[in-house]
């Protein structure tokens, strides 16, 4: 699905975000209003995008109206006061109907997005405001949908009604959905979806205010060619219709939900804004000597002095306004000292103003930092009528945790029904916090409050209060009391009242919708995780920075070790100091420690390291040997001078893009040397993406090798000497036909080397058929294998951009003496030292325990590769165990081309950077340099099947210039995603879903020239049976 998001940050952004024109994103709308004009107007200067209805023209252009004003979040407002109480009159007093978005109905192809910002002034029936039309088969309008409002009545309250009314336009679906919200700002959302002409089905859904309110499938046909008209209605009857409109947004591109597509006026979201905000930049108690409704003093509190209290204008602390500090050292004892004396602050209640709208759900979100206390002291109390509820504190160090803040602070009435005492740490450190409250039902002595710090889930709680309509209490900061000390630094609250918005929903905060989750990179340590314990970051440079969980001692494996400064000791190797660097590599062991490193620079060269101890764990990668003398290694140039001294008939070399100079030296090669930069992505590297070629079966080793890929899609395979040495024999390389034409044409030629590899490893060296479906054609059968776009052939376009193996899954078992010895001896029969291809590892225990994180029941073994490009398009060369092509799981088995059910992305310009395949099999997801994270589930597949939280790539900023450069995904043990990580050029790290932090401190690159993240463990390649 193609998808448009961008994420709100920073208090500039919120301040703007209910009124800032979008400007580049309305580009991206096929229609765009804003009401500063009325459509008579744009239609009489000959305007396209308007047209008026045949019959409803008579209107009176008195009764519409362009109201300029604070209404408007963007331009004005179209007033319409339509009343047809005399509608045969020419004095009548309605407005005219109009179509709009008239310019674009041809682009309609199945899919639509209608947005608008809307408010219902009052009708004293049942009238249609807006219908949408199909087009007949011969060519007459007919009726598809109305939205309506209506009046109220025993149906239900005044407001807007989706399906409104019920004649031939609605009847076929669901009709008559009431939603109330008569005279307010609403934000309606609506998409229709009918990809399949004549089939007689088609689905309309709708959102109101970014809640989805109506969902129907419809016995309409509205499919490519089917589209009539979409029309504000004016009334008839002799009733009335009064409405306002703000802003109207409309694409034929696709059905984008709340959240997704390009932005509105509202930003990201269609949420209507917060109740109450308070930005730090006034004192509480000025605000109430100046007349303000929403503080009022607490009650017995109100003795303390101001001076304890102060606005704190730091430059770069405050998101938004400025810090509101407090320090509340009530040492002196209230019931003696005089208040002249005293030292504490004083309690305030916020909010007051908004109490009235309690309606049972409230979600409150706050940017707060704990400065000190010295006890377990409340620093928020939400209390119920009954003055009980539920409290926030922060805590001093002690036995029971770290200083910081705790949720469910008390063990008194306000907590003690439900769970209690949640540390969470934080001391001294801005943090977000955001509670809701959800009680629906009155009297049922039973609620539910949760919260989040940071965006994580930190406190979830049944509640045996209830606190439900008219049963709202208060909420308020509290002083201290008792001689103990409280002091913290508030920069901005916000709170609504009628929704529990989680993070991610609803309105924006200064922090963003997901609370800062996802680019506050403030954390020095990496949170403690059984899926990523590890990092490995590095710029083009050759720095590589490194980050460790507590669970990984550097003692076990040197290579996160580190010096005094926190550079990694073992990567000085590797630091060239200028841009040459394009990908890393990380190799592990059975037990998923990291055991080798491997990092490509853009002539082909490839720089190793290899883990030789300390410690029992980290040694022996389980790699093949590439010289006797020198052990396990994944330097494969190790042992080629002394094999190609002993085989002078058929050395080898492993590739470098290079020249020989006059004076016999090598002058490495680039694009721009090449004079081949357009298209290339910005990037005059030739080499760019090197991959592990995996085999994780327990009878061979944890890889065999590596790709390399080339600008021009070429793939460049490496193991050691003896392995390339039996490929380049004379006799192996001699071709065999694999594909020919009708006519018996050759088209791909295949060496015999190529059949005996893959008899020894089962998998190839390199993959040259293409999968050309079930009947190919002629035509199709000359489809090009790789390398796509050769330079030998004159067709030198530098497209590639990344690699990825593709894996087929088999089933764990213990080695089997039958297998090994007849692989064995297929390698002996090649002239190789099995000794020095063959480094049996033992399997994993725990890959047979389903009580394990490292549970396997299959096990991946390499059986082709994805190449992406750069305008977006996957090319993919994959076997089956019998060496015979099949299609990739998002490829259409009849003619083996992309399955347009997958959705998959085409940008058209180079756009692509990166792509990462599914470790289950289940699909790829695609990055683009701006940013966007393209998730393309296989055929049959949904992105349940593929993500444990489907749509967590929306959480992603989405950068809008040349930023992106990796995406990583973080798997589960059924090869679910639960995570992932972008990795923009100045090294930033922004993550999305149940995946720890990783520090900026240390992973980042102030040069801009960021290149790769890895993390640690490496990806499991294991999947359930179902994948095989």
């Amino acid at each position: 699905m193609r998808r448009i998001f961008h994420l709100i940050v920073g208090g500039l952004a919120f301040l703007l975000a209910g009124s800032l024109p979008v400007g580049a994103q309305d580009s991206q709308w096929d229609f765009v209003y804003d009401g500063d004009i009325l459509p008579q107007t744009i239609i009489d200067e000959g305007g396209a995008s308007w047209q008026p209805i045949s019959g409803e023209t008579n209107g009176q252009a008195a009764y519409e109206s362009i109201v300029m004003g604070a209404d408007a979040q963007v331009g004005g407002v179209w007033l319409r006061l339509d009343d047809n109480s005399t509608p045969n009159s020419n004095a009548s007093a309605w407005a005219r109907g109009y179509y709009f978005g008239v310019n674009s109905y041809s682009k309609w192809s199945g899919k639509m997005t209608l947005v608008m910002r809307i408010k219902d002034l009052g009708t004293n029936s049942e009238k249609s405001v807006m219908d949408i039309q199909l087009l007949n088969a011969d060519q007459t309008l007919g009726w598809y949908w109305t939205l309506g409002h209506v009046a109220d009545s025993a149906a239900g309250p005044a407001g807007w009604e989706y399906g409104q009314t019920n004649d031939g336009r609605n009847a076929n679906g669901r009709s008559d959905v009431r939603t109330g919200n008569y005279n307010q700002w609403t934000i309606i959302r609506i998409n229709i979806v009918d990809e399949i002409p004549g089939d007689n089905y088609s689905r309309i859904t709708a959102w109101q205010n970014g809640n989805l309110v109506y969902d129907s499938p419809r016995a309409n046909d509205l499919a490519i060619g089917d589209f009539g008209n979409i029309a504000f209605r004016r009334t008839s009857g002799g009733l009335t219709q009064k409405m306002a409109i703000d802003w109207v947004r409309m694409d034929f591109d696709g059905a984008y939900p709340p959240d997704e597509g390009p932005l509105t006026p509202n930003g990201g979201s269609d949420s209507p804004g917060w109740d109450f905000v308070y930005n730090g930049d006034r004192l509480p108690q000025t605000i109430i000597d100046e007349g303000g409704v929403d503080w009022q003093p607490r009650s017995g509190e109100i003795n303390g002095r101001p001076s304890y209290e102060s606005i704190n204008p730091v430059l770069f602390e405050p998101q938004v306004g400025a810090t509101w500090l407090r320090l509340d050292d009530n040492s002196i004892n209230p019931d003696i000292d005089p208040p002249s004396s005293s030292n504490w602050a004083r309690g305030y209640r916020f909010g007051t103003d908004i109490y009235d709208k309690w309606n049972g759900r409230m979600t409150l979100v706050m940017r707060i930092k704990d400065l000190g206390t010295d006890s377990q002291k409340s620093v928020v109390d939400i209390t119920n009528s009954a003055g009980n509820y539920w409290t926030l504190g922060h805590v001093a160090a002690s036995a029971e945790g770290p200083a910081g803040w705790e949720f469910g602070q008390t063990n008194d009435s306000r907590n003690a029904n439900g769970l209690s005492d949640v540390r969470t740490g934080g001391s001294g450190e801005f943090v977000v916090i955001r509670i809701t409250i959800i009680d629906d039902v009155p009297g049922d002595g039973q609620s539910r409050i949760r919260a989040w710090q940071n965006g994580t889930l930190v406190y979830d709680s049944v509640r045996t209060d209830d606190i439900s309509i008219g049963e709202f209490g208060e909420i308020a900061f509290r002083r201290t009391s008792g001689g103990n000390q409280q002091k913290m630094e508030i920069d901005w609250v916000v709170m609504k009242f009628g929704n529990a918005w989680e993070p991610g929903r609803g309105s924006e905060t200064p922090a963003g919708r997901f609370d800062g989750y996802f680019t506050e990179q403030t954390e020095l340590g990496l949170d403690p995780s059984e899926y990523v314990n590890g990092a490995f970051g590095m710029d083009t440079f050759g720095a590589i920075r490194v980050a460790r969980g507590s669970n990984v001692g550097a003692g076990v494996n040197h290579l996160f070790a580190v010096d005094e400064n926190g550079v990694p000791t073992q990567f000085n190797m590797f630091y060239f100091g200028f841009d040459v660097y394009r990908d890393l590599e990380l190799v592990a062991n059975p037990q998923d420690n990291i055991t080798g490193v491997l990092a490509l620079d853009k002539f082909a060269g490839v720089h190793t390291l290899t883990v030789t101890g300390p410690g029992l764990i980290a040694t022996g990668p389980g790699v093949p040997i590439s010289s006797p003398s020198m052990g396990p290694a994944i330097d494969y140039t190790l042992g080629l001078g002394d094999y190609n001294a002993a085989h002078l008939d058929r050395r080898v070399s492993l590739p470098f893009f290079a020249i020989s100079a006059s004076d016999g030296s090598s002058v490495p090669l680039d694009l721009d040397f090449l004079n081949l930069t357009d298209l290339a992505g910005s990037d005059n590297a030739i080499a760019r993406d090197i991959e592990v070629a995996v085999d994780w079966r327990p009878s061979t080793n944890a890889f065999q090798g590596y790709y390399i890929l080339d600008v021009f899609g070429g793939i460049h395979y490496i193991n050691n000497a003896e392995i390339l040495g039996m490929l380049a024999k004379p006799e192996n390389k001699v071709g065999y036909d694999r594909v020919v034409t009708s006519e018996g044409e050759i088209v791909v030629k295949e060496p015999i080397g190529f059949q005996k590899f893959f008899d020894i490893f089962n998998f190839k060296p390199r993959y040259l058929v293409d999968y050309v479906g079930e009947n190919p054609t002629d035509n199709a059968l000359r489809r090009s294998p790789a390398p796509y776009f050769d330079p030998a052939t004159g067709n030198a376009f530098p497209f590639a951009r990344d690699l990825e193996v593709m894996v087929r899954f088999e089933q764990v078992t213990r080695p089997t003496i039958d297998q090994s010895l007849v692989r064995n001896q297929l390698a002996i029969d090649e002239g190789i030292n099995v000794d020095n291809i063959f480094q049996p590892i033992t399997m994993d225990e725990r890959r047979l325990d389903v009580s394990s994180t490292a549970y396997a029941q299959s096990v991946a073994i390499t059986n082709g590769y994805a190449i992406l490009d750069g305008f977006g398009a996957v090319h993919t060369l994959v076997e089956d165990e019998n060496g015979n092509p099949i299609p990739a799981p998002w490829e259409n088995p009849v003619n083996g081309m992309m399955d347009p059910s997958v959705d998959a992305p085409y940008f058209f310009r180079e756009m692509a950077i990166d792509i990462e395949l599914m470790p289950n099999g289940g699909g790829y997801c695609l990055l683009t340099r701006l940013g966007q994270v393209f998730v393309v589930n296989a055929r049959g597949k949904t992105a349940a099947d593929n993500f444990v939280q489907p749509g967590i790539e929306l959480r992603l900023p989405i950068f809008g210039f040349d930023a992106a450069r990796d995406l990583t995904l973080v798997p589960d043990k059924d090869g679910k995603i639960i995570g992932m990580y972008v990795l923009d050029r100045f090294g930033t790290i922004h993550r999305a879903g149940q995946v720890g932090k990783l520090p900026s401190s240390v992973l980042f690159f102030s040069n801009g020239n960021a290149s790769d993240l890895e993390i640690s463990p490496y990806i499991r390649p294991v999947s359930p049976p179902s994948s095989n």
